[in-house]
C-alpha cells in the first residue's frame, strides 16, 4: 500500500488486496480515496463499504463513506455513514476521558 501512496498507482492497492486474499481494509480504503479524488463517488462508496466490512471500528472510514454516499446522491447511506462516525468519535472521546493518568 505504501508504494501506491507514493506513486498514486491503484494497481499497487489492487495487488495488496490480491495477496491478502481480499482482506486488506487499508488497500480498499486507499482505492476508495483514489476513486473519490477522481470523482468516482459510487466506486468510492463501494470500496469503503468493503473496507468497513473488514474493520468497522474506523470512524474516519465511516465519515468518508458518508461523504462519498452524499456525493453519489445516496442520502440513506450518507446518513448511516455520518451517524456511525459520530457514534465512534463519541466513544473514542469518552474512552480517552475515562482513562485516568
Amino acid at each position: 500500500c505504501s508504494l501506491g501512496d507514493v506513486t498514486n498507482d491503484d494497481s499497487c492497492y489492487e495487488k495488496a488486496i490480491e495477496v491478502s486474499n481480499n482482506k486488506s481494509a487499508r488497500a480498499k480504503r486507499s482505492l476508495a480515496r483514489s476513486a473519490y479524488n477522481r470523482g468516482d463517488y459510487e466506486t468510492s462508496k463501494i470500496m469503503l463499504g468493503a473496507a468497513l466490512a473488514l474493520n468497522s471500528l474506523y470512524p474516519d472510514g465511516w465519515f468518508a463513506l458518508g461523504s462519498a454516499a452524499l456525493k453519489a446522491k445516496d442520502v440513506d447511506k450518507a446518513l448511516v455513514g455520518f451517524t456511525k462516525a459520530v457514534q465512534l468519535y463519541s466513544l473514542q472521546l469518552f474512552c480517552s476521558l475515562s482513562i485516568p493518568n
